[in-house]
């Protein structure tokens, strides 16, 4: 009877020892696919590895550094408070660099952070081949590194110019602060954050018409003194046409006619300093917004 007994609670173990292995079991499969998922749709850039080719000698940031005296470089858009924003930084990972006069070879990159980012917004490096290498971590192979500043920024931001800043280390055989090769190329990064009242933001949010009905670019662009607006249009009416500037200062605004077809907005901007606008044209439906340079 003992014995009996002693077999059927062995039998009563083994089955509990089974099931919670099972289950166990089926907790790690899910956790391992939950996983693969958030990593396969985690935000990440992708490297242009056509800028190898352009450059040549110490590691060079595409787009470059925002430039006080040219009043050129650095991220060109406008992020919207509570409207997704993304934008990707490049920098070409050279093989040697030099440092306090002499030339050292280069064994690898590795960003740490990006810092003064608004509340909401955050930052991702190329993905990594596997889950155990860290992603922000370059080598000359690599040829090309890539970071992309994403996010929406919160309510509770302040509208105004971030002026970000780029940490992490070379290894050179010794770790070197990443600034002392970044502050080579001069200047910095703004990230223009403007409220959805501002002429830049207005109909981000909701759904743009105009842009299914109408489309716009300008020609020379750049250009010195004078400018094409070019509107293929599906609609006529009347609508705004306005010219801002990079802090969202308007620098000119009219009425324009446009009818359905092709369409042509002269613009003069020869009392414009030298630098990026924007301009827009809209009406009830929405708002569709160019980029243009001026350079002489």
């Amino acid at each position: 009877k003992f014995v009996l007994i002693s077999y059927k609670q062995l039998n009563k173990n083994l089955l509990i020892f089974k099931y919670q292995f099972m289950k166990k079991l089926l907790l790690l499969c899910l956790f391992i696919t939950g996983f693969s998922i958030s990593q396969s749709s985690a935000q990440f850039c992708i490297p242009d590895k056509t800028l190898v080719d352009s450059v040549v000698g110490l590691g060079v940031l595409f787009p470059a550094p925002y430039d006080t005296m040219t009043m050129m470089g650095g991220f060109e858009d406008t992020t919207c408070i509570g409207v997704y924003y993304e934008t990707d930084l490049n920098i070409v990972i050279p093989a040697s660099v030099p440092i306090n006069g002499t030339t050292l070879p280069l064994f690898n990159i590795k960003i740490t952070g990006v810092t003064n980012l608004p509340a909401g917004m955050n930052y991702a490096c190329t993905p990594a081949p596997t889950i155990l290498t860290d992603p922000c971590i370059f080598t000359p192979l690599d040829s090309v590194a890539c970071i992309q500043i994403y996010g929406i920024p919160e309510d509770t931001v302040t509208a105004k110019n971030y002026m970000l800043g780029i940490t992490g280390t070379a290894n050179v055989g010794f770790d070197v602060d990443l600034t002392v090769l970044l502050n080579a190329n001069g200047g910095g990064y703004f990230l223009y954050v403007r409220d959805l009242t501002e002429v830049m933001c207005s109909g981000v949010a909701t759904e743009n018409l105009l842009s299914n009905a109408m489309r716009i670019a300008n020609n020379p662009n750049p250009f010195s003194d004078y400018t094409t607006i070019e509107i293929d249009s599906d609609l006529s009416g009347d609508f705004n046409f306005q010219v801002v500037n990079m802090l969202g200062a308007i620098e000119h605004s009219e009425k324009v006619n446009i009818t359905t077809g092709k369409n042509q907005v002269s613009y003069d901007g020869s009392l414009l300093s030298e630098g990026i606008y924007f301009y827009t044209i809209s009406n009830e439906l929405g708002q569709l917004t160019g980029k243009m340079m001026i350079n002489r």
